[in-house]
């Protein structure tokens, strides 16, 4: 931070007590786009079936370096966990496409669910059960997420929970949430930066990471 060419943060809407549909298709009431981690979820309410949190995290990446000419093969989207996690829900993370106002910065805005494509791009969703602490949670993107890959701009990618992609409730439980975090790019160095690694026809290997 500041970014010059791409954003990675998070949205939300959280403090309200809500029905599902409406918690997932209600304004944003959160933002942030310097935190070092983002703990992505879905929490419920103490009433019944009621809501109180949606967090999506936008994970924007400048692949305009991919030459016009090539075509992608393959793809892969990384996210680097870290160590606390919690699933009541059985949920999934799964990316979609966002579309944010700005490249290089977030508005609580950016959460309407009209800024966001809910199209599974990746062939494997990774449950939260299954999500790693320690290291990078790879989802290999499916053709869809492939063609989602702009090679003259900047690639527009999102991760959300699974519920909130298909806009099923979860079943409920009071009070409990689906959680699963991993790291940003505003976190010191690039190592653990969230990554979108690829493979193009003329270049053995295209890679680029989010927050440059």
């Amino acid at each position: 931070n500041v970014e010059t060419t791409s954003v990675d943060g998070f949205v939300a809407r959280s403090g309200v007590d809500e029905t599902f549909a409406t918690i997932r298709g209600g304004a944003g009431v959160d933002v942030d786009d310097t935190s070092a981690t983002v703990a992505q979820l879905i929490s419920s309410s103490a009433t019944t079936d009621q809501w109180d949190f949606i967090r999506r995290t936008i994970l924007l990446f400048d692949t305009s370096a991919i030459p016009d000419g090539d075509t992608i093969s393959a793809a892969t989207l990384s996210l680097n966990g870290t160590a606390t996690i919690t699933d009541n829900f059985s949920q999934s993370v799964t990316i979609v496409v966002c579309a944010p106002a700005s490249n290089t910065s977030l508005a609580a805005s950016d959460y309407a669910i009209a800024s966001w494509t809910m199209t599974q791009q990746n062939t494997t969703d990774i449950t939260v059960a299954a999500w790693s602490t320690s290291a990078y949670n790879d989802f290999g993107l499916n053709s869809t997420g492939i063609a989602s890959i702009s090679k003259t701009a900047i690639t527009k990618f999102g991760s959300v929970m699974s519920s909130d992609r298909t806009g099923t409730m979860p079943t409920w439980s009071s009070n409990v949430n689906g959680t699963a975090q991993f790291i940003l790019a505003d976190t010191a160095g690039t190592t653990t930066d969230p990554k979108l690694t690829g493979t193009s026809a003329a270049v053995a290997t295209v890679s680029a990471s989010t927050g440059l």
